[in-house]
């Protein structure tokens, strides 16, 4: 099971208006892997009586991040009947992950015992993301957007575009 809460706050602009930019903090005080998870108890039935069935005990783990970054936008008029606006953020985040391992153990061999190691998190990663939303007078509009997590040995991103009539 997984819980994840996710507190976000936002600055005002202390720049003049040609410089649209909000200050942002965010954190996620949240269990196993961008949360609090918590893994029950299993044990494995040995169906051949070979030896190999595993057991697994509970398991407790968290991963607490905090963000620190800047949003950006800007609405330009751009045609008679048409209005874009450009979003960006950029920002840093720290991950904080308690453990995550797991330790099975063969159930007809006391004191057998492995690690499972869970893939680790970069500590640290630059968040970005960048956007234009293109509105016309009659109701379309078109949406472009591009967000990314990158880290030192991963990188994840990802874009969607949408097309939009509203009457």
């Amino acid at each position: 099971m997984s819980r994840s809460l996710r507190n976000e706050s936002f600055g005002t602009n202390p720049l003049p208006q040609k410089l649209p930019i909000a200050p942002t903090a965010a954190s996620r005080p949240t269990p196993r892997f961008r949360g609090r998870a918590s893994t029950p108890p299993a044990t494995e039935t040995d169906g051949i009586a070979n030896g190999f069935a595993l057991a697994f005990g509970s398991s407790d783990a968290t991963d607490t991040r905090s963000e620190l970054g800047a949003r950006f936008d800007r609405v330009l008029a751009v045609y008679q009947n048409a209005v874009l606006a450009l979003r960006g953020r950029v920002a840093w985040a720290h991950d904080w992950v308690s453990d995550p391992t797991l330790t099975p153990l063969f159930q007809t061999l006391p004191g057998a015992s492995f690690i499972v190691n869970g893939a680790t998190l970069a500590q640290n990663s630059a968040l970005g993301s960048v956007g234009g939303e293109l509105r016309f007078a009659n109701g379309i509009m078109l949406l472009a957007k591009f967000d990314g997590e990158f880290a030192s040995h991963s990188s994840t991103y990802g874009g969607t575009g949408t097309l939009r009539y509203r009457w």
